[in-house]
């Protein structure tokens, strides 16, 4: 398996043919409407790994709902009742690529650091 991008996303929109179920646990999607509102400037990212059933997943989100740690990528996959985010896992080793509009994220990235830079008494090096 390859890492293509180790820097590491709504309602999921799986591409056509492709199996849907990352979204089997049970959680309330209700709000719904504030996973399809997406930041033009985030762009998105999409992510293809194996599901525990053997075929093969794309998933297309927001790159702020998609992070590598630890080893794992991490989709956020919805809300629950209490509004709190539903994240789901995925372990490195089923990942096939995650493909995302980089320049657009990186200038995100360094937006938020100059943010930071104003807000916080330290150093933020780059």
């Amino acid at each position: 398996m390859s890492e293509s991008d180790s820097d590491p996303e709504p309602e999921l929109e799986a591409e056509p043919g492709v199996d849907e179920d990352l979204a089997d646990e049970s959680h309330d999607t209700d709000d719904e409407s504030e996973l399809d509102v997406s930041d033009p400037e985030l762009g998105k990212a999409t992510i293809v790994f194996d599901d525990p059933d053997g075929d093969t997943t794309k998933r297309t989100v927001d790159n702020e709902h998609i992070v590598y740690f630890q080893d794992h990528w991490q989709l956020k996959t919805g809300t629950d009742a209490d509004g709190n985010d539903v994240i789901r896992r995925i372990p490195r080793q089923r990942v096939h690529y995650v493909e995302r509009s980089v320049e657009e994220f990186q200038d995100r990235v360094d937006a938020m650091l100059d943010q930071a830079r104003k807000r916080l008494p330290i150093e933020i090096p780059i």
